[in-house]
This record gives structure tokens, C-alpha cells and sequence, in this order.
């Protein structure tokens, strides 16, 4: 992975996204960012939970190096007044154009999506009840061979993301893990 990274990413570029505030580690900037850029197949790219908007911008900076027309949907009632932070790093970065900020929960979003994602990021409420909530509203969502990115996934405070996870993606056998780092696993959709 980080050899092909280091043929459209540069050292100036990842330093800039590694250094927005956010709760992401470099390993997981380059995860996401990797994941967005290489695959060839088409669908929308959901994040549920943006906060200041890190993961956002290193998922939209990935489409957008890759020459993809495709939006972010970026999911998130910022009820912690990070929406303004949010939008005015979005704009700081380059990334407005490419990203759609959907001001409501996973759940009223589930409600009115209809088209398919080829990423799905996870990194909304950590309590194991909206997780799996998450996962039943998006995942049939997610087309054959999309991904399926959970953060948080490593956390002993989040034990319900790590517990969720294991339950309706791990046993369910419809997923291969792809990676799992300290804090983050990703699955690919097997059918």
C-alpha cells in the first residue's frame, strides 16, 4: 500500500492532512486515503460522523487527486457546534466542491439515501447500539467489493464499536478484513 501512496501522494501533501486536527493517526490518513484513490469501481463515499471534518477532507483529497467525480456525504448533526469548523475547514483544504454535508443523523440520512456507496467510513456515536444501527441502515447499501471502514475499532473506551463490528461483520462470513490497524479495520463486501 504505501509504495503505490508514494507515487500520487506527496510528502507536502500527507503532512497537510495528517496535520488537521482530528482524531485519525497517520497510518489511518493514509488508509483512507489509499482506499478512495485506487479502486476502479463507481458508488458514493458515506462517512458517518465528520466532527472538524479530518477524515472528510482525506477522503475527498483522495477522490479529488484521483481525477473521481464523486461526492463525500458527509453525515454528522455536528451537536458539538463543529459545523462551522467544519465547513470553514472544508473550504481551508480545497475541498467544499467535493463534499456534501448532510447536518442530521445516520438514521434520518438512512432514510432518504437511495443511491450505492463504494466506501462506507463509520466513526459516528461509539455506543454499540448505534453501530449496529449503522451497519443495519448502510450496509446494504455498500455494492460487491465496496468497503465497509470502522474507526475506533481498537479503543477499550469504545468497547461497543469493537463489539459490534465483531458481531454483524466479522461472524456474518459476507466480509474479508482487508486491514485492522491499532484503531481501525477495514472489510470488503463479498456479496
Amino acid at each position: 500500500m504505501n509504495r503505490q501512496l508514494l507515487k500520487v501522494l506527496t510528502a507536502q501533501e500527507f503532512r497537510v492532512l495528517s496535520g488537521i486536527e482530528g482524531h485519525l493517526s497517520d497510518k489511518e490518513v493514509l488508509a483512507l486515503f489509499y482506499f478512495v484513490y485506487f479502486p476502479k469501481e463507481k458508488g458514493s463515499i458515506v462517512e458517518i460522523g465528520s466532527f472538524k471534518g479530518k477524515s472528510t477532507i482525506v477522503l475527498a483529497s483522495g477522490l479529488k487527486k484521483a481525477g473521481r467525480t464523486e461526492k463525500v456525504f458527509a453525515v454528522d448533526p455536528h451537536l458539538r457546534g463543529s459545523y462551522e469548523v467544519f465547513l470553514e475547514n472544508l473550504r481551508i483544504h480545497s475541498v467544499h466542491d467535493t463534499v456534501c454535508p448532510l447536518r442530521m443523523t445516520s438514521e434520518e440520512a438512512a432514510k432518504q439515501w437511495n443511491e450505492p456507496i463504494r466506501p462506507l467510513f463509520v466513526d459516528g456515536s461509539h455506543l454499540y447500539e448505534d453501530v449496529l444501527l449503522d451497519i443495519q441502515l448502510w450496509e446494504p447499501w455498500v455494492i460487491r467489493n465496496g468497503l465497509l471502514i470502522f474507526h475506533d475499532t481498537g479503543v477499550e473506551r469504545f468497547d461497543g464499536v469493537r463489539r459490534a463490528v465483531e458481531e454483524a461483520i466479522v461472524s456474518c462470513g459476507r466480509f474479508r478484513e482487508l486491514l485492522c490497524l491499532k484503531n481501525m479495520r477495514v472489510f470488503r463486501k463479498r456479496w
